[in-house]
């Protein structure tokens, strides 16, 4: 399935300036396949189409710093008496969370028991 996501400001982070610019955005199977800075729309009978009515698009955020399963602030130290499960399930939690807002990459740092490692490893698909 094609997607073009129409009448969009684009900020791609690519060149020396971040001033945004008016494109379409072209999709093919989940991917960017193009970004068109002409007015010309080349839509087929079946693609979707989307007009963002002037909003913004921006590369996936990064969090190069996060501890996925900690629960910051503490201020009752209640982390301290969880189960490995309820940490792994806060971790899900907060990395999908992540996901939703925006953030397409994280580096976690230092996870209890490769909490981090095995989330890593799930949603690249490598668990059964």
């Amino acid at each position: 399935m094609e997607r073009f996501i129409t009448n969009c400001r684009v900020i791609d982070c690519t060149g020396n300036s971040m001033k945004p610019y008016q494109a379409t955005v072209v999709i093919k199977d989940g991917k960017i396949q193009n970004i068109d800075k002409s007015e010309e729309l080349k839509a087929g009978p079946d693609s979707v189409v989307t007009d963002l009515s002037g909003g913004f698009i921006l590369p996936g955020l990064w969090d190069v710093h996060c501890h996925p399963g900690g629960m910051i602030p503490d201020p009752n130290r209640d982390g301290e008496f969880e189960t490995e499960a309820e940490v792994t399930l806060r971790a899900v939690r907060n990395t999908s969370a992540a996901l939703y807002k925006g953030v397409t990459a994280l580096r976690a740092v230092a996870e209890a028991n490769y909490i981090d490692v095995a989330l890593r490893e799930t949603f690249a698909g490598n668990h059964p």
